[in-house]
């Protein structure tokens, strides 16, 4: 599989993304991909991250282990895809970040905002994609109401959620990313 460059010649505008899409090749299993993400992104330890995915440490290990070494076999390029993977690719790098986004979702939000930054890295990088800007509106619009989502740590549906603590500035932004996604949903590649 070949990698070609961005359009003007840049290289991507994080590197982290560059591992991103070789995280999210399709040998790779999606346990496997979100736990390379997690340790990646978030720093987590192995603990960490067996406890966000509730399986036991030694299970982790073997996994990342396995996956580092398939990637290095298998030859699997750093970078977005140009040779008609991307679709396969991007779906399964969105399911990732949507999946990190919501292990922090109750949390104090540091790994929420990893991924609300990465989907605006994707967002600019892949402007047409209907699909990123409507993972990119449900993550901004869920963050920008996650003062309000739990009491008590219990989820509180929409309806009961008090709004004023609502960040209006990021749920602004989160309605503008889905009236995007909605006017070139069937137009991304």
């Amino acid at each position: 599989m070949s990698e070609a460059p961005l359009e003007d010649g840049n290289a991507l505008p994080d590197e982290r993304l560059k591992v991103l899409f070789a995280y999210c090749h399709r040998t790779l299993v999606l346990e496997t991909r979100v736990a390379l993400t997690l340790g990646m992104l978030g720093g987590l330890t192995n603990d960490q991250i067996a406890g966000a995915l509730r399986v036991p440490p030694a299970i982790v290990a073997a996994r990342l282990a396995g996956a580092r070494a398939k990637i290095r076999k298998a030859g699997i390029p750093f970078g977005v895809p140009r040779d008609g993977s991307l679709p396969e690719r991007l779906a399964a790098l969105l399911a990732t970040v949507y999946l990190i986004f919501n292990a922090a979702d109750a949390g104090d939000g540091q790994l929420a905002a990893e991924a609300i930054r990465l989907g605006r890295m994707l967002a600019e990088l892949l402007p047409d994609e209907s699909e990123v800007h409507g993972l990119l509106a449900l993550m901004l619009l869920n963050d920008g109401r996650r003062t309000s989502r739990y009491r008590h740590g219990e989820l509180v549906l929409l309806d009961d959620q008090e709004r004023n603590p609502w960040d209006r500035e990021r749920v602004a932004e989160g309605e503008q990313h889905l009236a995007r996604a909605r006017a070139r949903y069937g137009r991304g590649a």
